[in-house]
């Protein structure tokens, strides 16, 4: 079952804000340079990086019957739903995440963010800070994504787990 993932204002926001300072700092470069390989180093640079952020934009999330699949723009997190020890909706203010590496606003929030409430590193997969939930695996890593419809979610991850628990 595919679940989608909603952006929030913020997220809109901070979006637009940082393509137009990049776009000025790329039109600034280009009209202040005298004909010099510097704005084209820049520019590229910037494409660069804004395309490799792009790769990691979240999408959805899908339950099949043997994992947890979340999907973003070119890449692919799979947990196995025997790995899974729990799943829960969490509030953003138990979280208190601070960015390690990854993006904060550009189209989402995704990369490893370190949970100053709960003392752990955490990776991100979310549109909007609404409708967390976080899910913990055997081997201790700890995931946080977001979806539109959270009870239904969790609802269809308990059941799956308790398909795989029984044929087990």
């Amino acid at each position: 079952m595919k679940f989608r993932q909603r952006f929030d204002y913020l997220s809109i926001a901070l979006t637009l804000l940082i393509t137009a300072a990049a776009v000025a700092i790329g039109v600034i470069i280009y009209t202040t340079s005298s004909s010099s390989f510097l704005p084209a180093w820049i520019t590229a640079l910037l494409i660069g990086v804004i395309l490799l952020v792009i790769t990691s934009i979240p999408k959805s999330v899908v339950i099949t019957p043997g994992a947890l699949e979340i999907h973003c723009v070119l890449e692919l997190t799979y947990i196995p739903i025997e790995n899974i020890v729990s799943a829960k909706h969490v509030k953003f203010k138990t979280l208190i995440p601070v960015q390690l590496l990854g993006v904060c606003g550009f189209f989402g929030y995704y990369g490893y963010f370190f949970s100053l409430k709960q003392m752990k590193i955490v990776k991100v997969y979310t549109r909007s800070w609404r409708n967390l939930v976080e899910i913990n695996t055997v081997d201790k890593k700890c995931y946080l994504i977001s979806v539109q419809e959270l009870d239904k979610f969790l609802l269809e991850l308990d059941k799956q787990c308790e398909l795989t628990s029984a044929k087990l």
